[in-house]
């Protein structure tokens, strides 16, 4: 590997690359997993950023080193927040569909998310296995290493990114609602109905009578909808890569 002997070089160039790489692995669900232990991740990391090192030709002036560490935590942190904020997208319609059932008291810790529901989570590791399905984990790891083809140390420029943060944001919001929307609409259709059970039979319980109603359509509906939310995992983690790709050619310039 190119300059691995001469410390002086290898070493502030190497911390650039295991800089960019660490932060967009460790923010990623999968790759920075708490569950995962700490030297896997360690050593996922190291032999990432060397493996990538040996193929660059890194010239760099140490006058330069704090502008460089600069725009590479920056990088990091751009395309490690983009991956991570899809799978909070399917955690926000997880919760979304929970406080339309009335299950939204019955939350857990989630150490990725903080608090969540159980249907978060179960739409969050079902989005996590259609992800692995379709060898989403090697396409970030190739995007990841397509940033040095596009972005050399320290060649980012952020005029554009703000644009196609903005398009991004858009566009997720959008892919929550229709993920949640199912739900949401037969509950509220079920409640018209209760309204119209409770003017007919004032002296019925709607609260008992309700609630089970409202479990029963829910989980029926996510039962039945989990081939369509199959299908919305496919195009949402296509539309991910070619949002990724876009990033990388705004911070680019």
């Amino acid at each position: 590997m190119k300059g691995i002997f001469d410390f002086g070089v290898f070493l502030p160039s190497f911390l650039l690359v295991f800089l960019r790489v660490s932060l967009i692995l460790l923010l990623f669900p999968i790759y920075g997993n708490k569950s995962l232990p700490v030297q896997f991740k360690i050593g996922l990391v190291i032999v990432l950023t060397l493996i990538i090192y040996s193929f660059l030709d890194i010239k760099i002036k140490l006058t330069d080193l704090p502008m460089l560490v600069t725009k590479e935590v920056a990088i990091g942190l751009i395309l490690g927040f983009a991956c991570k904020s899809f799978f909070f997208v399917i955690e926000m319609a997880g919760q979304l569909i929970s406080s339309s059932m009335g299950l939204s008291v019955a939350s857990i810790f989630n150490p990725e998310m903080g608090q969540s529901t159980e249907i978060s989570r179960f739409y969050s590791v079902l989005a996590v296995l259609i992800f692995l399905s379709l060898n989403g984990h090697h396409d970030l790891i190739y995007l990841l290493v397509r940033s040095y083809d596009l972005i050399p140390l320290g060649g980012a420029e952020f005029g554009k990114i703000f644009d196609v943060s903005k398009e991004m944001v858009q566009k997720m919001f959008i892919f929550s609602i229709k993920i949640a929307s199912p739900v949401i609409l037969l509950m509220l259709i079920n409640n018209i109905y209760l309204a119209f059970i409770s003017k007919a039979a004032p002296q019925m319980n709607i609260f008992f009578i309700g609630y089970p109603v409202y479990l029963f359509v829910g989980f029926l509906t996510i039962l039945m909808g989990i081939p369509v939310f199959i299908l919305l995992m496919q195009e949402g983690f296509t539309n991910l890569r070619f949002d990724l790709e876009k990033i990388l050619f705004a911070l680019r310039g």
